[in-house]
């Protein structure tokens, strides 16, 4: 046994000044997926507590630290996605993917999509705000999809009476587009997406909004589910895994020159000021943390702290 006199920072009581427990390292956790709102002062992220089967849909203010819970879920989580103004999220969440709304003032979600028929999964907010990109499973294969948000965000969605949002699939010559993350770009545009779906590399490719277009943008036999554009629409950052580990790289979309910009890193998302991104990446301890960094390599910054590295009282 052992007297702490310090207060835990992952669980124990604000009141606490000085207890007598056993002390043991907390449970380990995960962050995942970092998206950066539009304003560029907050990251919303996925922190998963590997001992239960709850994902917590978190944020951070970058510059105060100040740390906020935005929901609570079961059986899986996609990566946020913003709202142009900024004041919502989208995610696909559940073990039979829906497509929930959460207001960050006031936490209400909102269904705009049920998994009646169909899963679905990372929707990710047009520019204009009228629709979202997704991916949805279609005869058994994942398509890339625009389901058109008129009426859906009406009051309480389609638990409020209002009817879904009609999805449409991309077509090309050889039928439905298939692939993963769709995201668009900052002008909405063009998408790119990670695809094709099935065995071999996996590319980022680059598509009109109407699906026509498509271009193979860099392809890698470990490329990683997860894109993101530059502001101005010139450069995409990706990450990729290999017997070497994990690597973040920014391609320039129209010559098609990459840049390895940060070694051991994942899930990169590119800042509104085009200047850093965030990613996650292991920190010396071994668990994952969400940092920030200037694309140039410097400005490093941790903005989690993993609770395993911390004492808990118990």
């Amino acid at each position: 046994m052992s007297v702490l006199l310090l207060l835990s920072a992952c669980g124990a009581p604000g009141a606490a000044q000085a207890v007598i427990q056993q002390h043991t390292r907390c449970n380990p956790t995960g962050y995942h997926a970092p998206r950066w709102s539009p304003d560029g002062k907050r990251i919303a992220f996925l922190m998963e507590d590997y001992t239960s089967s709850s994902i917590y849909l978190d944020m951070i203010d970058v510059d105060s630290r100040n740390y906020a819970r935005l929901g609570v879920f079961t059986g899986g989580l996609s990566a946020p996605s913003w709202s142009p103004d900024g004041s919502r999220l989208v995610v696909a969440a559940g073990v039979e993917t829906r497509i929930d709304v959460i207001d960050i003032a006031t936490l209400k979600v909102t269904r705009i999509l049920s998994p009646s028929r169909h899963d679905y999964y990372a929707p990710d907010w047009s520019p204009d705000g009228q629709s979202l990109a997704l991916t949805w499973f279609r005869n058994e294969y994942p398509t890339i999809a625009i389901a058109s948000l008129t009426g859906a965000l009406v009051n309480d969605g389609i638990e409020g009476g209002n009817p879904p949002p009609v999805i449409k699939s991309l077509f090309n010559e050889l039928g439905p587009i298939e692939g993963w993350t769709p995201r668009w770009s900052p002008d909405g545009s063009r998408l790119a997406y990670t695809g094709p779906w099935g065995s071999g590399d996996r590319s980022i490719i680059v598509l009109n909004a109407d699906g026509s277009g498509q271009s193979v943008l860099v392809s890698h036999s470990q490329m990683l589910d997860g894109l993101s554009w530059s502001p101005d629409g010139m450069k995409i950052a990706y990450a990729i895994g290999s017997n070497a580990g994990l690597a973040i790289y920014v391609i320039d979309v129209a010559s098609g020159s990459k840049t390895l910009v940060f070694n051991g890193g994942a899930s990169p998302d590119l800042a509104p000021d085009g200047k850093r991104f965030a990613f996650v990446a292991n920190d010396p301890n071994g668990y994952q943390e969400v940092y920030i960094m200037n694309l140039d390599g410097s400005g490093l910054t941790q903005l989690t702290h993993n609770r395993a590295n911390g004492i808990c009282l118990h």
